[in-house]
C-alpha cells in the first residue's frame, strides 16, 4: 500500500561532529567571554524520548544499533568575563532521565547568555518528541512515532521511517528518503519562512505517490504566486 508523503510548504544547523566546542567562539556575542562544556548521560531506553532544548539550542538525533540512549549536552555560556561565563554554566541544569531530556537556567539575565544543544544516539526503532528554540533539528536513521517543532532553526530528516510529523518556523527543511518505499504510516512536515529540499532515490516506489500528493500540499502565499505566474505563462504559450 502506498502512503502519501505530504510536504507543506510556506515561505539546520548540525552540531560539531568531532569537537563539540570547536565553534564556541562563534556563538553569542563575540565581545564577551565564552565558555563551553559537554555533559554526557547514558539512559535506559523507554521506547520514546522527549527532548526540549529550552530557550536556545539545537538537537541532533541519530539511530544506531544499541540498546540504550547516549546523550551529549553541550552547554555554552557568554558573559563579561570568563569567570562569570563559567559561573553561569554552573547555574544551567541539564535533566536527563529515561524518556526525558531538558535544560533550565537563569531567566532575564543582562549581558549574559546560555544555550544547550544535544547530540543523541538512540536505538533505530525509537519514538521521538523534539522541541528546539533558536536552533535546528536533525534526525537520521530512526524509525518510529516521531514529532518535532523548531523555531528559528532548520530541520534535516535523513533516512527515516514510521509516523513522522512536525514543523519549523523561520528555517529550511531538508528531507532525504532511502530504500524503495516509505516504511511506516506517513511523512507530514511543514516549514514556514524557509526553503525546502527533498532527495528521492530513482528507484523509490512511492515516487509517483509523492507526485500525486502534490494536490494536498499546502502552499504559502509566495508559492501560490509562483504557481499562478507559471499557469499564466503556460496559458499564454498555448494561446499564442
Amino acid at each position: 500500500m502506498n502512503h502519501c508523503l505530504i510536504l507543506a510548504i510556506a515561505i539546520a544547523a548540525p552540531l560539531a561532529a568531532q569537537n563539540p566546542c570547536a565553534d564556541n567562539q562563534n556563538w553569542g556575542n563575540r565581545d564577551r567571554a565564552n565558555h563551553c562544556e559537554v555533559r554526557e548521560f547514558t539512559l535506559n531506553d523507554t521506547g520514546k524520548l522527549t527532548v526540549d532544548s529550552a530557550t536556545n539550542g539545537g538537537i541532533r538525533v541519530t539511530g544506531a544499533d544499541r540498546a540504550n540512549v547516549l546523550v551529549r549536552a553541550r552547554v555554552q555560556t557568554n558573559a563579561t568575563t570568563l569567570d562569570e561565563a563559567k559561573a553561569l554554566a554552573a547555574q544551567v541544569q541539564v535533566t536527563a532521565v529515561p524518556g526525558t531530556v531538558q535544560a533550565s537556567g537563569p531567566d532575564n539575565i543582562k549581558d549574559r547568555g546560555w544555550a544547550v544543544s544535544y547530540e543523541i544516539l538512540v536505538p533505530r526503532r525509537e519514538g521521538l518528541n523534539l522541541k528546539a528554540h533558536n536552533g535546528g533539528i536533525g534526525i537520521s536513521d530512526v524509525e518510529g512515532d516521531i514529532t518535532f517543532q523548531a523555531l528559528n532553526g532548520g530541520v534535516t530528516l535523513t533516512r527515516l521511517g514510521g509516523d513522522v510529523r512536525g514543523k519549523t518556523v523561520n528555517g529550511g527543511l531538508k528531507v532525504e528518503l532511502a530504500g524503495n518505499t516509505w516504511r511506516g504510516n506517513q511523512l507530514d512536515v511543514q516549514t514556514t519562512n524557509g526553503g525546502i529540499h527533498v532527495k528521492v532515490p530513482e528507484t523509490y516506489y512511492d515516487a509517483m505517490a509523492l507526485r500525486l500528493c502534490a494536490i494536498a500540499v499546502i502552499l504559502s502565499l509566495a508559492a501560490l504566486v509562483a504557481s499562478e505566474l507559471l499557469m499564466r505563462a503556460t496559458l499564454k504559450g498555448t494561446r499564442g
